[in-house]
């Protein structure tokens, strides 16, 4: 036995016992334990139902993943790639199963990507070993069978008191690597459940205060007891008058009783810079700018530009080649091809106001072609476009000499002064 191997068996044994089990009812990070466990996973898949901005942070994220348009091609040893329009592997791509459209397909994957770090995929296959179908499964009710030998052994797919073994060739699995478990993921979820927790129980509060609240912002002081009869009435009517939205801060006619006004404290001014905070909170978990959101304060095309190409480049992308991987190193091998690749387009906008000022600077400093320049702002070529600009040297202008005032030469025994015209050359 290797040392891997002992490792492997001591980890796959203490991973059952060191998870905690969870509270009952419990959904915050204090039940959470120290790794991923499929009970602590259905809280943050119900979160996104239960608040909105986590709802449309993960929408846009599922919805800009889901719109990219996917490619195969044929690889030569060369390294040349061959685009092509039909292959099996394809086809199923762009229809996973009877049921789901390849959009539909990537969007719920990518749900639970986003959710709870983690993303399976079931494949169907036929008599032969080739794929038939892909679904995407809840991956609270995946559970990865730990190997000695193999690090996974199989999976279990429990639905109730129904469990269905899979074998490892069947899952396709994409995991945001846990650092406490490497056979499960860590989704952005489980790090702020606490946020959002506050942020539901806020946005309840909002509306209990609206269609439960009985009080005008005062306090009511009775000047003497009252019978259990008579208070029932004094609520009765108090609630007749003054509970609900359309009863919202009314005036209130008391009698035998004196009135307390109520004033707002700070801390009830600063409730709304707090579900502002959480809803920041939510949005710098995932990366994700305002913009991107619906969030258009102090807005303009620059801002807007930007925030789609940090969009593309730091939070699409690198879920695009998560979902790439898994296709050329788990899927495309089913088919039995060795010389396939899956590849996407990439999403990231033109900045056209970049790619003018970056071909008109590389025209002039001499870097790019006219040609060459014109393509970055997407034109067409033009005669005797593939030439470089001249670069002409600045050109210094010759000054001729101006004459200068009247210059008189002394002669060695003579102290008069006299001028050079005047000079006899045979006398020099």
């Amino acid at each position: 036995m290797t040392i891997l191997t002992e490792v492997l068996n001591a980890f796959s044994q203490k991973l059952v016992t060191d998870r905690p089990p969870m509270a009952p009812g419990g959904s915050g990070f204090m039940n959470m334990g120290t790794a991923q466990s499929p009970v602590g996973m259905l809280p943050q898949m119900q979160a996104m139902g239960g608040v909105g901005w986590l709802f449309s942070v993960i929408e846009k994220i599922t919805n800009q993943v889901a719109s990219v348009e996917w490619k195969l091609y044929r690889v030569s040893p060369n390294g040349d790639r061959t685009k092509l329009e039909r292959h099996p592997a394809l086809d199923l791509w762009n229809s996973p199963n009877p049921f789901y459209t390849n959009d539909h397909f990537i969007e719920a994957g990518q749900q639970h990507q986003e959710l709870v770090g983690e993303t399976y995929w079931i494949v169907l296959k036929n008599l032969g070993g080739r794929p038939l179908e892909l679904w995407p499964v809840r991956p609270d009710r995946i559970k990865p069978i730990p190997s000695t030998e193999q690090f996974i052994a199989s999976y279990e797919y429990r639905l109730g008191s129904v469990v269905i073994p899979l074998d490892v060739d069947s899952v396709i699995p994409m995991l945001k690597p846990s650092p406490m478990d490497p056979y499960r993921g860590m989704g952005v979820v489980q790090a702020i459940l606490s946020d959002l927790d506050a942020e539901k129980l806020a946005a309840r509060w909002t509306r209990n205060f609206f269609f439960n609240d009985a009080t005008p912002g005062g306090i009511i002081e009775l000047q003497e007891d009252l019978g259990d009869e008579q208070w029932e009435r004094f609520i009765r009517r108090w609630d007749e008058q003054h509970r609900g939205v359309n009863n919202s801060h009314r005036v209130a006619i008391l009698e035998k009783a004196v009135w307390k006004d109520r004033k707002f404290t700070l801390r009830d001014m600063q409730f709304e810079q707090m579900r502002h905070l959480s809803r920041d909170i939510i949005l710098g978990a995932f990366g994700v700018t305002g913009w991107v959101v619906g969030m258009m304060e102090n807005a303009n095309r620059a801002s807007a530009e930007a925030a789609m190409f940090h969009m593309s480049q730091l939070v699409t992308i690198p879920r695009l080649r998560k979902i790439k991987a898994a296709l050329n190193t788990r899927l495309l091998p089913m088919f039995g091809a060795t010389d396939l690749v899956f590849d996407f387009v990439d999403p990231t906008p033109e900045n056209r106001e970049l790619n003018l000022d970056e071909a008109d600077r590389g025209y002039k400093a001499g870097i790019l072609t006219r040609n060459e320049s014109r393509s970055r702002i997407g034109e067409g070529e033009v005669p005797c476009g593939d030439e470089f600009i001249e670069q002409l040297q600045p050109s210094v202008p010759v000054q001729q000499a101006q004459p200068s005032s009247t210059i008189y030469l002394r002669g060695p025994n003579d102290p008069e002064r006299i001028r050079p015209d005047e000079v006899d050359d045979s006398e020099i």
